[in-house]
């Protein structure tokens, strides 16, 4: 006769052994929480919501060179692994970074301006030659030094943020670099003109450009506009010369204005990037009687051109905000006033109406000189502007006509 298996016995054993290595697991966590004080995979983790992108750190003044630019936007208290004074079993964070290329790096902390909390404030990540890491900081524009940054390699690039107490990724996000990590003027930065105590300008990078101010006065304008006060006679703004405010090819200049009738008549610069030399003007604007006014000097010639409306502007009568824009698309200008092209005449001289002729094509004269807002850089010809001024704007393209409404009626007065 046959025997037949006993299949409760065979099950019992199985269960056994299952007894036995969760016994096992037991008593090593429990020995683990003994000597190491927690278990593995209860480890406390953060919640991090981030956004990553470019920022472009100028080297010289034609050159800038990208670093990455992580956002905290939300989430849970976290702390940079490598940060002092981090509280027991709180998660710290490092960055894995994933070239073009399938390579894996890991960030090493060079230097925070403080603990925890880091909600709201960039993150910048960036290659550096002194052993070719890579590393991470919140005070890249006080404290980098130019000539250690390494070029990124072109392509997309993975950053993913690690919570290093738990080994578990936070988050993940994929930014693309242009070319080969080194170029000259970044693609499309913004400057903006921000109301603060220190007046600065403020690129879409979050990099600062510190202005000396010589008696303007600030305040809040319709619907919030940071706006600052000219009086015609002494007050204006300057900053030394940065790369993100020269250009050599496209460019887009604009800005809101609410002139005096004063400031209306007669000759005032808006905004420049001249010198005494007539022949050495990245870009100058003006109101010349009521019309506005360009002046350029081409690199290749030193010719100076200038582009001015053929009819004067409807101001208002008393002059009320106006959005005023100047592009340069392939080497040639186009004046925007209220979101709208308006026909120019196009001159072959740096007096105003002098050598007309019928068109301009021509590359921007890239120079040293400060940035000017309020008068115009040259001595005994200040021509002070008088009136009030807000969101200068400075992008190294053309704007498209549509961008150029989107802007007008987001900062509609």
């Amino acid at each position: 006769m046959r025997r037949m298996p006993n299949h409760s016995l065979a099950i019992s054993e199985i269960i056994a052994e299952f007894m036995i290595i969760f016994l096992i697991i037991l008593l090593a966590s429990v020995a683990y929480i003994i000597f190491g004080g927690s278990i593995p995979f209860l480890q406390k983790t953060s919640l991090v919501a981030a956004s990553a992108g470019v920022a472009y750190i100028p080297i010289d003044a034609k050159t800038t060179i990208p670093v990455f630019d992580v956002l905290p936007r939300a989430g849970k208290e976290f702390f940079l692994t490598g940060q002092q004074n981090i509280p027991g079993g709180a998660p710290s964070v490092s960055f894995l970074l994933v070239g073009p290329d399938g390579s894996n790096m890991k960030t090493s902390l060079a230097d925070v301006s403080g603990t925890g909390n880091l909600y709201g404030k960039s993150l910048y990540l960036y290659r550096d030659m002194r052993g070719g890491g890579y590393w991470v900081t919140d005070s890249m524009q006080t404290n980098y030094k130019p000539n250690y940054l390494l070029p990124l390699r072109g392509g997309d690039w993975i950053i993913k943020m690690i919570d290093d107490t738990a080994n578990v990724p936070l988050n993940e996000m994929t930014v693309f670099i242009t070319g080969n990590g080194s170029i000259a003027n970044p693609l499309a930065p913004k400057t903006i003109w921000t109301n603060t105590t220190n007046i600065t300008l403020t690129n879409s990078s979050g990099y600062q450009i510190p202005f000396t101010n010589n008696g303007v006065i600030p305040f809040t304008g319709p619907n919030g506009l940071k706006a600052f006060q000219f009086n015609g006679s002494g007050a204006y703004i300057q900053g030394a010369n940065n790369p993100d405010l020269s250009y050599t090819g496209d460019l887009s200049l604009s800005l809101w204005l609410q002139p005096t009738p004063a400031g209306v008549n007669g000759y005032h610069q808006l905004v420049g990037k001249g010198a005494q030399s007539d022949t050495n003007e990245n870009y100058d604007m003006f109101i010349i009687n009521q019309r506005l006014y360009l002046e350029l000097t081409d690199r290749n010639t030193n010719q100076v051109y200038h582009i001015m409306t053929n009819t004067a502007m409807t101001w208002g009568s008393p002059p009320s905000w106006n959005y005023v824009t100047m592009t340069i698309n392939s080497g040639s200008p186009t004046v925007y006033f209220a979101g709208n092209p308006v026909p120019v005449g196009f001159y072959q001289s740096n007096v105003p109406g002098n050598n007309p002729i019928a068109s301009v094509s021509m590359n921007l004269k890239d120079n040293n000189n400060p940035i000017t807002i309020g008068k115009q850089n040259y001595p005994g010809a200040e021509f002070f502007y008088a009136g009030n001024i807000s969101e200068v704007s400075f992008y190294n393209r053309a704007l498209s006509p549509s961008e150029i409404t989107a802007n007008k009626n987001n900062y509609q007065t």
